[in-house]
């Protein structure tokens, strides 16, 4: 389960980046009003807004964070189908995961994307990222 939740943790510290940055950034922008809601304005009063998909996010943490490469992009989506394997089709996406294979990459992708933010992995654990 340890790689799983890492990877649920790994998209939130990767849409917080963006968020960071703008929240409109995560708004799903095929309706308009998606991009209204990330602005503060709603018109509709129970309208649940969409977000754009965890390969968006990824690709635009690559745009938009300097230190984002392709090794990072990489692993992002790599660890992202395991997580979807688990979620939504009763594989067991990290059943040959081992973490020698992924733990660095995971840790140097997270300090990347916290760093971004002024943070530290320190703040995660300590809960000042949340």
């Amino acid at each position: 389960m340890f790689p799983f939740f890492g990877a649920i943790a790994l998209e939130f510290i990767a849409r917080a980046t963006l968020a960071n940055v703008h929240p409109v950034l995560l708004a799903e922008p095929k309706d308009g009003e998606n991009i209204l809601y990330a602005f503060g304005f709603q018109k509709r009063p129970h309208y649940t807004p969409i977000s754009i998909p965890t390969k968006l996010v990824i690709e635009r943490c690559e745009v938009i964070v300097p230190n984002f490469t392709e090794t990072e992009k990489a692993f992002c989506k790599e660890i992202t189908i395991k997580r979807n394997e688990e979620l939504h089709s009763g594989d067991l996406g990290f059943d040959n995961f081992p973490t020698n294979m992924w733990l660095s990459k995971y840790y140097r992708t997270l300090k990347i994307l916290l760093e971004f933010q002024n943070k530290t992995l320190s703040d995660v654990y300590t809960e000042k990222c949340f």
